[in-house]
């Protein structure tokens, strides 16, 4: 019930009355409406209230200036920005000075209202869970792994390769979490049918990287993996910076065996980050001729920033064209580690069902040569 919860609104003059009409509106109990100026950071301060909902149409750069010294003062309280100007720019400069959520002005009061609840709620578990992770002084006992599943083009099958090495990971009774750092178009939510969830994005705008922020954001699906999903809109991608990444998985290995990145196709910063920290890169390559190529180009790129080592080639959907293993491997020279049969059949059905291969068709080629990977290695 939102009446249990007590907000206080910021706005200009201007937005006075549409703050009004969104807090009294959903019901919460209204503990006043200040004007977003500096003067009035000390009753901010003295607030007893749930959360603070600012109201601002273009957030310039004067507001979230201010937003930053209320987030240093005031603490263990939802942050919230309710804007017109929802773009990545916004975002962006929301997540720097301290806002836990974002909302657009455009989205329908109950929408709104289900927002703010949710934010009020998950930062009331927040403080409970960081006071009970200091007091029983948590130590991880893991040292988990960190994959990289990576390849040059897109339509290799990289992620396929992410979704049943995870999967095939937990059913051997390891702790396993999928994280898709395809950022701006990542599929493995897709591919193992994850509800609508929130996302890195989220987790990198609420700005906490505790051990219990970032379970939060971490979706458990019914094969026992944990994930932890891309952005919802390719300009989130954006707001998430290596050194992110760093903090997210410093956190999970301590917590998961094996912690997997499904890569995006392309060597950027990002992406040489996430590889750089990695134990193992599995490059996921097929049988024709450009991504032939361009797999060569990659691994010589590789080679040049120390990274050849600890690369293991997956060649996937072997036997789809006239080129053959001892080819990839003669061109490449380098073994192939992980050989995947083409089954398109088997692999269409589970992308379409939004379950692992590996789980739908466990007798298919592909699954066999995956599990038997796995079962049989010391990945």
């Amino acid at each position: 019930m939102a009446g249990k919860y007590e907000v206080l609104g910021l706005t200009t003059e201007s937005g006075n009355a549409y703050l009004k009409k969104i807090i009294n509106g959903s019901g919460f109990e209204f503990a006043g409406l200040l004007e977003l100026e500096p003067r009035n950071l000390d009753k901010i301060t003295v607030s007893d209230c749930d959360a603070i909902i600012i109201y601002s149409e273009q957030f310039a750069d004067a507001e979230s200036n201010f937003v930053e010294k209320i987030n240093r003062t005031v603490k263990d309280k939802a942050l919230i920005l309710i804007t017109g100007n929802y773009d990545v720019n916004v975002l962006t400069k929301a997540m720097e000075c301290g806002i836990t959520k974002v909302i657009s002005k455009d989205d329908n009061e109950d929408s709104i209202y289900r927002s703010i609840v949710g934010e009020i709620e998950k930062e009331n578990i927040a403080t409970v869970d960081d006071s009970e992770e200091s007091e029983d002084g948590f130590v991880g006992t893991k040292n988990g792994k960190t994959i990289s599943v990576f390849g040059t083009k897109g339509g290799t099958g990289k992620s396929t390769v992410s979704v049943n090495l995870a999967t095939a990971l937990q059913e051997k009774g390891k702790d396993v979490v999928l994280i898709d750092l395809d950022l701006q178009f990542g599929d493995v939510g897709i591919f193992m049918n994850v509800p609508r969830f929130e996302t890195i994005s989220d987790l990198v705008k609420e700005g906490s990287f505790s051990r219990s922020s970032i379970k939060r954001y971490l979706y458990k699906h019914n094969t026992g993996v944990s994930i932890l999903c891309a952005p919802a809109s390719p300009e989130l991608a954006e707001i998430v910076k290596p050194e992110h990444i760093s903090m997210i998985a410093d956190v999970l290995k301590k917590e998961f065996d094996y912690i997997i990145f499904d890569m995006s196709p392309t060597i950027d910063e990002f992406v040489l980050h996430a590889l750089d920290i990695s134990d193992s890169i599995y490059f996921v390559t097929n049988p024709e001729i450009s991504t032939l190529k361009n797999t060569k180009v990659c691994l010589d790129v590789l080679k040049t920033l120390g990274h050849f080592d600890k690369v293991k080639m997956v060649l996937n959907k072997d036997g789809e064209s006239y080129i053959k293993r001892k080819d990839m491997e003669s061109t490449l020279n380098k073994d192939m580690d992980l050989v995947i049969p083409r089954d398109s059949k088997s692999a269409i059905s589970a992308i379409n069902r939004g379950i692992p291969l590996v789980d739908v068709a466990p007798r298919s080629k592909a699954s066999k040569a995956i599990l038997n990977y796995v079962n049989s290695q010391d990945i």
